[in-house]
């Protein structure tokens, strides 16, 4: 039995393994679906550990905007957000293929409350925003999806 140690670092590799994979292919593969499953226990757990990547980087980032008090606090976010979205270009090309699926419903909420809180300024807004270098492969995933058998 693997120990708690071995299991959150496989579940690291594999999410970048899958990460980099899509980043390259606009798609997932059947063999790293076949992975998700073992390792993360179904591809709604595997969403939202990406969904958590994002978040938490969207965080550490958005703490050192607040400190700066910038003048265009909104302009500031959609900078955020658009400097994320390179960053983490097949992160956010993935969360924006599934961006319906309802297990990511919650953490979205929660976050989008969450920065509400902090900057008086609702997150949709912002989101609105993004521009995704990876956006012109979402209709690839999909189809891939649908081949695979996984629900958009």
């Amino acid at each position: 039995m693997a120990t708690a140690w071995e299991q959150t670092n496989r579940r690291y590799d594999v999410l970048h393994a899958v990460l980099e994979e899509y980043a390259d292919t606009a798609a997932v593969s059947p063999a790293s679906l076949v992975t998700i499953d073992v390792v993360f226990g179904g591809f709604g757990e595997f969403l939202l550990a990406v969904q958590r990547r994002w978040q938490r980087s969207f965080d550490a980032r958005l703490d050192m905007v607040l400190e700066e008090s910038p003048a265009d606090l909104a302009g500031a976010l959609r900078g955020l957000t658009r400097e994320l979205g390179r960053d983490l270009a097949e992160t956010r090309a993935l969360l924006d293929a599934y961006a319906g699926h309802p297990v990511l419903a919650a953490g979205q909420e929660r976050h989008r409350a969450a920065v509400r809180a902090a900057t008086g300024i609702d997150q949709p807004e912002v989101a609105a925003d993004r521009r995704c270098p990876l956006a012109a492969g979402h209709r690839w995933w999909r189809r891939s999806a649908a081949l695979s058998g996984v629900s958009a």
